[in-house]
């Protein structure tokens, strides 16, 4: 809370000294003091920020600069319900500590246990995003099993425009629960739970905040809860639906199959004892320019046996600026003995993570094995020269395949991949069975798009069977002045997306800064079907 309170705090003295500077006299000197006070770390003022601030204000009620004062008071004591969500808010936990009793509803219970938060760059080529987890250990009801569980989600998302939270515990119940922001994000309000201040963590890179929190049953009435940023004003930030940057084309291939090199060469080094068995290698490299802080995009990543123990080595660019020196990886400490070599590992954390720079990227190896281990293997293995240039043409539908996105050109617009159904898994998802009454529909094709910096995503959807209303449509609203352009709300995040006819389809955008935004990218764009449908 303390931070919020240093930014109120700020703002109200520099408003006292800005009318102090046109009155003169003795509000500037009121107004000097009380910037002295705030300066001096060795003597904190009673009641800390808050304290300050209010005996500023009362100081100033009695002085010329009472009126800006007044509304101030008004503002933070007794009208401004933004104020007072920030005001009323519970502390987040820390990011480690000893899980508190809750009843966990048919859920495995940690209560007792120590649990640890960590944050590592997703290693899965093609993806911007970090891998986050909560892991437990020695949980009393466990002790039989070892005491120790846990689980994350990886890929997530990383904090950029429209995406303030990220990396949030969703597939949680009831219990301890955890969300990551960027650094402007004050606080996080629960549907149907608390208000919870996010707070600073050395573990957290970049200036990223936590919010760490217990979540009873009664915010999961309705399915999990909808998470919402707020600002240090306590308003609501625009795009807290998680919007992950778009999925960068890649190819995959496995053993017996040749080993694949794409835009980010990876060997191993003659006679190193590393047996490559799969692997992913980008075949475009797209840069995300709305990122917050920094992240790092994986342009190729392998599974490899080394010395009998499976490990997985990846190459990470910076996301934001592909070719430049990427940003030091976060909460890695030197490893002994071997120059240049990073390592993180420890009781919670089951896979070692180590690295060392190669020229403008890191090379990265993980898994469950040594620190000398994976020591070895970074040595073992030889990154080529990365190829950054933009690709040839845009993005397509695989050949064959009966849906396709074509965009027209639009400044500001880059399409950054697509993906369709096969025709085979297409006629299997159009002969499924829809509920009585209701007119289903399937996703035929998909593409991923940056407009103006914001990522958005584009769908065609075919009528998969059925009859009557699509409940994916029911909240169908017309945008004024746009014909057969509508709005509809995502039940599943709460955000809006918008829709429109398209030969025998609808085609969906959703994303972006806003149903403008939206709207804008969606009449550029046409979708090729296989037949025409109703809905």
């Amino acid at each position: 809370m303390s931070d919020y309170f240093e930014r109120v705090e700020a703002h109200l003295l520099d408003a006292v000294e800005r009318e102090a500077q046109l009155r003169g006299g003795r509000s500037r000197a009121t107004a000097g003091a009380q910037r002295r006070q705030r300066a001096r770390p060795d003597a904190p003022p009673r009641g800390g920020a808050l304290g300050a601030a209010m005996r500023a204000m009362r100081g100033a009620l009695r002085g010329p600069g009472r009126g800006l004062w007044l509304i101030t008071a008004v503002l933070l004591l007794g009208g401004s319900a933004a104020a007072a969500v920030l005001i009323s808010a519970e502390r987040s936990r820390s990011l480690s500590g000893i899980v508190p009793p809750y009843n966990a509803r048919g859920n495995l219970s940690v209560a007792g246990g120590h649990y640890e938060i960590t944050i590592t760059p997703s290693l899965k080529a093609g993806t911007i995003g970090w891998c986050t987890s909560i892991h437990f250990r020695d949980v009393p009801s466990l002790r039989a099993q070892g005491g120790e569980t846990g689980g994350g989600g990886c890929p997530t998302s990383t904090p950029a425009l429209g995406s303030p939270l990220f990396a949030p515990s969703s597939e949680r119940g009831p219990g301890l629960w955890y969300v990551l922001s960027a650094p402007r994000v004050a606080a996080v309000r629960v549907a149907n739970g608390p208000t919870v201040l996010t707070r600073a963590d050395a573990r957290l890179p970049y200036g990223f905040r936590a919010a760490v929190f217990e979540l009873s049953a009664r915010a999961f009435a309705h399915g999990a809860p909808r998470v919402t940023a707020l600002d240090s004003a306590g308003q609501a930030i625009p795009g807290s639906f998680y919007e992950a940057p778009p999925r960068e084309p890649a190819r995959y291939w496995q053993s017996p199959q040749r080993e694949l090199q794409g835009r980010c060469p990876l060997t191993a080094r003659r006679g190193s004892g590393v047996r490559p068995g799969l692997g992913e290698v980008l075949t475009a490299i797209v840069p995300d320019p709305g990122i917050i802080g920094h992240g790092y995009l994986s342009c190729v990543e392998v599974g490899f046996r080394f010395h009998h123990v499976w490990l997985t080595a990846a190459v990470l660019l910076d996301a934001k600026h592909p070719g430049e020196l990427p940003a030091a990886l976060p909460d890695m400490h030197p490893v002994p003995g071997a120059p240049g070599v990073l390592d993180r590992s420890g009781p919670f954390r089951p896979e070692g993570f180590s690295a060392r720079r190669v020229g403008d990227a890191w090379l990265v190896v993980q898994g469950e094995a040594s620190v000398s281990q994976r020591v070895q293997a970074l040595r073992a293995l030889r990154v080529g020269a990365i190829d950054l240039r933009p690709p040839r043409h845009a993005p397509s539908a695989p050949a064959g395949a009966p849906c396709a996105i074509v965009a027209r050109p639009l400044a500001g617009l880059r399409e950054v991949s697509q993906s369709a159904r096969t025709r085979s898994r297409l006629d299997q998802a159009l002969a499924m069975p829809a509920p009585r009454g209701t007119l289903e529909l399937a996703e035929c094709a998909q593409a991923a798009f940056y407009y103006r910096d914001w990522p958005l995503t584009a769908t065609v959807l075919l009528i998969a069977g059925g009859h009557g209303p699509s409940p994916q449509l029911a909240d169908k609203r017309a945008v004024p002045g746009h014909p057969g352009v509508f709005t509809v709300r995502s039940e599943e995040e709460g955000s809006l997306e918008t829709v429109r006819r398209v030969g025998g389809a609808w085609l969906e955008v959703k994303g972006g800064s806003g149903t403008e935004q939206q709207r804008i990218v969606l009449e550029r764009l046409a979708a090729r079907t296989p037949a025409r449908g109703g809905g």
